[in-house]
């Protein structure tokens, strides 16, 4: 009895570690959360946001290459097409992202099975400098 007991509690425990769910909030402390509007090229190979709330209340034009960075490692990139070809869509489009570097701060960002890397030149409050590592 006593057997069967650890035998069924021993399955139990490596059903559990086997299947275990995965943190849904791998970057819930990461100064990089949130949305961010694209705010230009300060260089040729950096690209500026600027840290908005939300994209409520922004027309296409203004929310044309804004990213959401997600606790979850998910993101999400809105992309506005100006060109009139069909097919053109304006709308947000989802990825993955995660850190790959602490010195300096290096994330990948995965979308569509294209990996890019970007290096974070800087993080603020306010602004996030993302230099291109291709």
């Amino acid at each position: 009895m006593i057997t069967r007991l650890l035998f069924g509690l021993a399955v139990l425990l490596m059903s559990t570690l086997a299947f275990r769910c995965e943190n849904s909030e791998a970057y819930a402390d990461s100064p990089l959360l949130g949305y961010w509007k694209f705010d230009g090229h300060p260089a040729t190979d950096t690209q500026a946001y600027l840290r908005v709330p939300n994209d409520e209340g922004l027309d296409v034009m203004e929310k044309s290459q804004m990213i959401e960075l997600r606790a979850d490692g998910t993101y999400r990139v809105f992309q506005w097409s100006w060109c009139g070809t069909p097919p053109s869509y304006t709308g947000w489009y989802d990825g993955t992202w995660e850190q790959v570097s602490d010195m300096p701060l290096t994330i990948k960002l995965s979308q569509n099975g294209y990996d890019q890397l970007r290096e974070v030149a800087e993080v603020t409050n306010d602004q996030l400098l993302l230099r291109y590592l291709y």
